[in-house]
């Protein structure tokens, strides 16, 4: 597991939770623009880029966890949009990729309520593929102990 050097003050476990919290508003309110997501996350990033390791880390969590999201909703609506204006058939495989992206959205909304709850106390919450990434970027990026 990861360890800070610190301890997280109550504005930091703020902004670590909101990371989350925005990817999830977005991807609730963006769906037919998947791409919002990624912008959002993104823009968030950079508004607490200066700030310290802990923001950074979930922050960078929150961007690298959704873009297998993004592509994935990216392509079930370039699907949808074939369907309807190339009348385009509906198929099993359709309707399979369909079920799969909803079964992978919730996944990942259920997995950003338990991050945020976590980052709200202050705990390095790490998904098992995108905590890792996340941490060797703050490491590699920070001059400072972590």
């Amino acid at each position: 597991m990861y360890e800070l050097s610190y301890m997280p003050t109550e504005s930091e476990k703020e902004n670590a939770s909101n990371a989350y919290i925005i990817t999830m508003m977005t991807v609730t309110l963006g769906l037919p623009f998947p791409i919002l997501n990624l912008f959002a996350c993104i823009g968030f990033y950079f508004l607490i880029q200066k700030k310290t390791p802990f923001t950074k880390f979930h922050s960078l969590q929150a961007i690298t966890s959704q873009v297998p999201v993004i592509l994935m909703n990216s392509a079930a609506i370039i699907w949808i949009i074939r369907i309807l204006f190339q009348k385009a058939a509906i198929s099993n495989e359709f309707i399979s990729y369909v079920i799969t992206v909803a079964i992978f959205n919730v996944i990942d909304i259920a997995y950003n309520i338990v991050a945020a709850m976590k980052a709200r106390k202050g705990l390095l919450y790490s998904y098992a593929l995108f905590g890792p990434l996340s941490w060797m970027l703050i490491k590699n990026k920070s001059n400072t102990d972590v």
